[in-house]
């Protein structure tokens, strides 16, 4: 399994573990909730900078479907995506804008 896998596994793990994505979701299922999230029309969207990269991410409401949630859900999903790596990066869910873990100067587009 390489470095992309790993990374992909951890996050799914330590969702899981939170309650925020129910057992069994596989990583398909996952970065697909993360896709639809990021297509809501209710999204917002923020550029900023971490670690020297720069970063994409979408704040939407969670749409999930109930069988798919854990048993501590949150009311959005935050998904981060790597420009520099043209990929998703990381998605967790949150109650709210607050909980947002942004660096920097962000910019919010929407």
């Amino acid at each position: 399994m390489g470095a992309r896998e790993n990374s992909r596994f951890y996050h799914l793990a330590k969702r899981v573990a939170e309650g925020q994505w129910a057992e069994g979701t596989t990583e398909e299922a996952y970065l697909q909730d993360l896709k639809d999230a990021v297509r809501s029309s209710d999204a917002r969207v923020v550029l900023y900078r971490y670690r020297g990269g720069d970063l994409a991410a979408a704040l939407a409401p969670n749409g999930m479907p109930q069988w798919r949630r854990g048993n501590g859900p949150l009311a959005y999903i935050f998904v981060v995506y790597s420009v520099d790596r043209a990929r998703i990066v990381s998605g967790y869910q949150v109650s709210g804008i607050g909980e947002v873990q942004v660096s920097g100067n962000p910019l919010w587009l929407k």
